[in-house]
């Protein structure tokens, strides 16, 4: 007989309307271990953490996957980049108005939007996540979660987004 292990979050009210709700246990970093356990196959472990979008090169997650292991990132949250809002999802705000995405070649992962949260495993290459995205893992290593912009010009960002990382282990 297998474990399941889930982890039940309850989610914090929001101050801003339209924005999904921000696990309670947003920004603090740690690793949630306390675990409902039932028949069925192990799930694995989850970690929210706080990306400043003034951080170059990413937060690590504390969450490390195997190779052909899935996982699950998911943002939430408002930063700022020259003037310009920003979502986890890519989109952008310009004096309060939707300026839809902006995309440059010099980008820490080009063709996705500046703004955009993105993650790698170990010190392989970025993906594209937004607000959640699954991924089966090519390699093995601890998953990192990063704002999207031009190396070097994170000087100018303000703001966070929030990430839970979940590992569901081998499918």
């Amino acid at each position: 007989m297998s474990t399941v292990r889930s982890h039940l979050m309850v989610a914090a009210p929001r101050t801003e309307p339209g924005l999904p709700p921000v696990p309670a246990e947003a920004g603090t970093g740690s690793s949630q271990s306390d675990a409902i356990e039932q028949e069925g196959v192990i799930m694995g472990d989850f970690n929210t953490v706080t990306v400043p979008a003034k951080t170059e090169g990413g937060v690590k997650s504390g969450v490390t996957v195997q190779r052909d292991e899935l996982f699950t990132v998911s943002g939430s949250g408002r930063a700022s980049y020259n003037g310009g809002n920003t979502f986890p999802d890519g989109t952008r705000y310009m004096n309060a108005k939707y300026a839809g995405a902006y995309t440059a070649p010099d980008l820490v992962l080009p063709g996705a939007p500046v703004g955009m949260l993105i993650a790698r495993i170990g010190s392989g290459p970025w993906l594209a996540v937004g607000s959640t995205q699954t991924f089966r893992a090519g390699d093995a290593g601890e998953i990192t979660v990063a704002y999207n912009d031009r190396p070097g010009a994170y000087v100018d960002n303000s703001g966070e987004y929030t990430a839970m990382i979940q590992n569901h282990g081998s499918a």
